[in-house]
């Protein structure tokens, strides 16, 4: 459906963006004696027809839709002489609930814009938090399996140096060892999960840029 809008002020702002999202519908062109009205000015910017001659658009071949929004009698009286058989026109009354709508759902998608990103900062200094608790762990256990690799290392020589009679600490010695492996695969376990926790940060915050993007 093609529309013309006639009037150019801050509903004509409203609907302008609104239609702009639109596939089924095309905004044809904006009439209003005032060049620099906000509605003039965003259509303009979209590459969208402005006029001051109010006839001109209306009458356009293309045009289906008349959204008369100025509240003007003198205006709606044009309008309507000029209107073709073919053309459907509505009043600044119904323009005004469609803005109104407009308007209402804009301020309840911010609303919920907001929450919604506060919750996603609330996730991402939960995450935060517990990758920095994950990190200092790691260091913490790091430091722990240097130890015991170094106490099973001098194990194992102190029990080759006792031979026969140190085969039981070689025994302890190898079992530290293998805790000690263990311990490493455990860790690298948990480095990944870590690695996985700042991925998921990142994704975090690139959610919310888009949902703020979508609803601001």
């Amino acid at each position: 459906m093609n529309i013309a809008i006639v009037g150019g002020g801050h509903a004509a702002l409203t609907l302008i963006d609104t239609f702009e999202d639109m596939t089924e519908s095309h905004i044809v062109g904006v009439a209003d004696l005032r060049q620099d009205a906000p509605g003039m000015v965003r259509a303009r910017e979209l590459g969208i027809l402005t006029t001051t001659d109010l006839e001109a658009l209306v009458t356009r071949p293309e045009v289906h839709l008349v959204i008369e929004i100025t509240g003007a009698e003198r205006v709606r009286n044009k309008v309507a002489s000029i209107l073709r058989r073919d053309q459907e026109v509505m009043s600044a009354a119904a323009a005004k609930i469609m803005y109104d709508v407009i308007e209402l759902r804009k301020k309840q998608n911010q609303v919920a814009s907001e929450r919604l990103s506060r919750e996603f900062r609330g996730f991402g200094k939960r995450l935060a938090a517990a990758r920095e608790s994950i990190d200092t762990s790691l260091e913490q256990v790091d430091k722990v399996l240097s130890a015991m690799k170094i106490v099973a290392l001098n194990a194992k020589i102190e029990a080759s140096r006792a031979a026969a009679a140190g085969r039981a600490f070689g025994v302890v010695a190898e079992e530290m060892k293998r805790m000690a492996a263990n311990a490493h695969t455990a860790l690298e376990t948990i480095r990944r999960a870590s690695s996985e926790t700042h991925e998921t940060l990142g994704e975090l915050n690139r959610a919310e840029k888009e949902m703020l993007s979508l609803f601001g």
